[in-house]
């Protein structure tokens, strides 16, 4: 998890905002207004129409209005906060209600922030579950191996094995994964998949090492033939 402080743009209303108003029941809204006509004896026609003066529901705007030098809403910077708690998933959204603009007649909107991780450079996220490669050697691939590294957060997490190891083979370890959003104290498991490098090429001596130690062959050098074998074929 992390604290994050931004500085956020946004319009406010003029203190004296309520001296630039007028009651105007014709406004229906923000530049709308609602228009009576007379079609006949006993008819008339209402229809809706723009008026830009029309600041809300039942009044409009001073226009050059003096309480209001700088125009009704004036632009404010604020530093917002919020916490970015452990276990959130990309896209999910942070909500700081009533943190928007400012307008005559409407409450402030709401500030959204959209969670958006970035790669890291070890570990990829399944849901709560993370995922790594780890890279052993062939010799520690065939008898035993125990690597330590750095987590998200920067503890140490240690996987070992006094085994073989395939390649390819994936290790869980419990508990190592993203905290649950909705319980951090609990989390999900890190898979491991183990990477064997081999070696580009073996001398005469290691593979006949190989050889000897898996159950191959043994090579024998072949025995040159006598003078007297020669003559006898």
């Amino acid at each position: 998890g992390r604290v994050i402080s931004v500085m956020h743009k946004k319009q406010t209303l003029c203190l004296n905002y309520e001296d630039c108003r007028k009651d105007d029941r014709s406004c229906i809204g923000p530049g709308m207004k609602m228009v009576t006509r007379q079609l006949g004896p006993g008819f008339v026609q209402q229809m809706q129409t723009q008026d830009p003066g029309c600041g809300g529901k039942g009044y409009r705007l001073k226009r050059r209005c003096t309480a209001c030098p700088k125009g009704l809403t004036e632009s404010a910077e604020k530093i917002l906060t919020f916490e970015v708690e452990p276990g959130m998933i990309d896209g999910q959204v942070i909500v700081l209600e009533n943190e928007g603009d400012e307008f005559i007649g409407q409450a402030p909107g709401h500030v959204n922030f959209k969670i958006r991780t970035l790669p890291h450079p070890t570990f990829t996220r399944q849901g709560n579950d993370l995922h790594m490669d780890l890279h052993i050697s062939l010799s520690e691939a065939l008898v035993e191996f125990s690597k330590s590294f750095k987590h998200v957060d920067g503890h140490k997490v240690r996987v070992a094995r006094k085994d073989v190891t395939k390649p390819f083979q994936v290790l869980k370890v419990s508990g190592e994964g993203m905290p649950l959003a909705d319980n951090p104290s609990r989390k999900g498991d890190l898979y491991v998949k183990i990477i064997v490098e081999f070696p580009n090429k073996l001398s005469k001596e290691q593979k006949q090492t190989v050889l000897e130690l898996f159950g191959g062959k043994k090579r024998t050098k072949k025995k040159k033939k006598t003078s007297q074998e020669r003559d006898e074929l």
